[in-house]
């Protein structure tokens, strides 16, 4: 729905607003406390200075036109170029400047004389840093809530999945697990100071007077008082009750931000750890990192996959939603991206603990999520229906299983877990003879190419010569009534009749 207004009324109407505004100059300086506290400054300018221009673009984003934004973007850049080169007193005032001019031209407040334009980046800077408390006391008194009713129930989806996602990232990834269990509230106490709270106020002051900005009472010129203010559930939240508030527009959005953020750490981890092949942190291993993340992290996407069908539909406000778009685009690779890491760290764990059917079963199920999350990219861009979505995916998935009963796993895995065993045992590890086995009869060509090595010990050996011959033994009687005859079983005893070589 949208509605004309006076801006600087809808700035007011709302502590909807206001609240969003006190968050954003409040993470911004959490960001500048992580870039600058106690730390040589240098790029970390130049990239909190982007990061203030992101969530003057998020907030404001239905007040500006792509081409006022394009300029607005232009000058910042040039304003940040001179702080990428080198910090300065020159260039931090080009870098202010540059942030000046975007807040200004980005929100369409260029004027037509230049007299102003200056009267106005005077403002934005000298006098808009110091209106925080003030408008906070402004809006207070108007009656304005700075925690809307009804906020809490736009925050509980994402707070209650974040919390999942951030419990099973836990589990499949212990440097996730030592961070949290590091996390003490005793030790952030002793890092807070007077001086660091005051240095938390100036950050939130200067960021709150660029994205809360008002123009002066007494300009008036080449200003349009009418904007056109899209209430979208993010910064306006719908006058809904509180079940239907769950998974209104604005909770999902702020799902899928919260979402892309955790898994983005996840998967730089990954990337760090499982595929550069940076060292891990003293006493852990790489077959802990691989086999603590392979199933954790399939349940973490299988969940992805519920709450996108779920939430995201063509029937539903956000399929037309741009920001939704781009960041369900976003969450959906990384979860793609983490079903591979997942496939990766079993296959590093099977490279060390062998194959059995259960890891055959996850990479196959590895596989299907993978697919069922790129399906769901086609069906937002195709704009189909979740009923093909769910039907493709179950089609697929009957095929694959269909496909898997004609599939020796039994031979495959021997097979394999022979191969893998001769350069174990050649590197002094033991062979493991009692999975090779359990794998009944279809076992026997990867035994008799194991035995064909003779590089086993004599109790070994002999141990799988003795469950060859059982083998051999129920396998015949097996075929010789026509019950328990299986063409599986036939093929294999005609293998075996022929003294094909084992391997």
């Amino acid at each position: 729905m949208t509605e004309t207004v006076k801006l600087d009324d809808a700035l007011d109407r709302g502590g909807a607003y206001i609240s969003h505004v006190l968050l954003a100059s409040c993470l911004m300086a959490i960001l500048g406390d992580y870039f600058f506290w106690n730390e040589s400054v240098g790029l970390s300018i130049s990239l909190w200075l982007l990061a203030l221009a992101v969530c003057i673009i998020i907030l404001w984003r239905g007040h500006f036109y792509t081409r006022a934004l394009f300029g607005a973007s232009v000058a910042l850049m040039v304003g940040v170029a001179p702080l990428i080169e080198t910090v300065s007193a020159l260039s931090l005032f080009f870098g202010a400047l540059g942030i000046t001019i975007f807040s200004i031209v980005a929100r369409g407040r260029l004027g037509a004389s230049w007299p102003t334009n200056a009267s106005r980046a005077v403002h934005l800077l000298l006098i808009s840093p110091f209106r925080l408390i003030p408008d906070i006391s402004s809006a207070h008194k108007q009656g304005q809530r700075l925690i809307p009713a009804g906020i809490f129930g736009l925050w509980i989806v994402p707070i209650v999945f974040s919390s999942a996602f951030l419990f099973l990232f836990s589990a499949a990834n212990p440097i996730i697990e030592k961070w949290m269990m590091e996390l003490r509230f005793s030790l952030l106490m002793e890092q807070l100071s007077y001086s660091r709270i005051i240095f938390w106020f100036a950050l939130s002051s200067f960021a709150w007077g660029f994205i809360y900005f008002k123009r002066p009472s007494s300009d008036t010129d080449g200003y349009d008082e009418t904007q056109n203010v899209s209430d979208d559930g993010l910064i306006n939240p719908p006058a809904a009750g509180l079940g239907t508030r769950f998974f209104a527009p604005g909770a999902v959005l702020r799902s899928l931000i919260l979402f892309n953020i955790l898994f983005a750490l996840q998967t730089g981890l990954d990337v760090q750890f499982l595929w550069g092949g940076l060292a891990l942190p003293d006493g852990m291993s790489y077959a802990t990192y691989a086999h603590r993340g392979a199933y954790p992290l399939i349940i973490t996407a299988a969940l992805a996959i519920v709450f996108v069908v779920s939430t995201f539909g063509p029937n539903k406000e956000l399929e037309s939603s741009s920001l939704a778009r781009v960041l369900v685009f976003s969450w959906i690779a990384q979860n793609v991206l983490l079903v591979l890491s997942s496939a990766q760290r079993l296959g590093l764990y099977v490279d060390i603990y062998s194959l059995s059917y259960w890891r055959v079963a996850a990479f196959i199920w590895m596989g299907l999520v993978a697919f069922g999350l790129i399906t769901i990219i086609f069906r937002i861009g195709l704009r189909r229906s979740n009923g093909w979505l769910i039907g493709t995916n179950m089609a697929v998935g009957a095929v694959v299983l269909y496909a898997c009963c004609f599939f020796n796993f039994a031979d495959f895995i021997a097979r394999y877990n022979v191969e893998r065993d001769k350069t174990a045992y050649a590197h002094g590890r033991l062979i493991d003879k009692n999975y090779l086995a359990s794998l009944g009869p279809h076992a026997i060509p990867a035994i008799n190419c194991l035995l064909e090595g003779n590089m086993l010990s004599p109790s070994t050996q002999q141990y799988l010569e003795s469950k060859k011959y059982q083998f051999r033994f129920s396998l015949d009687r097996g075929l010789g009534d026509w019950r328990s005859w299986s063409f599986r079983d036939y093929r294999l005893s005609r293998y075996l009749a022929m003294n094909l070589k084992p391997c």
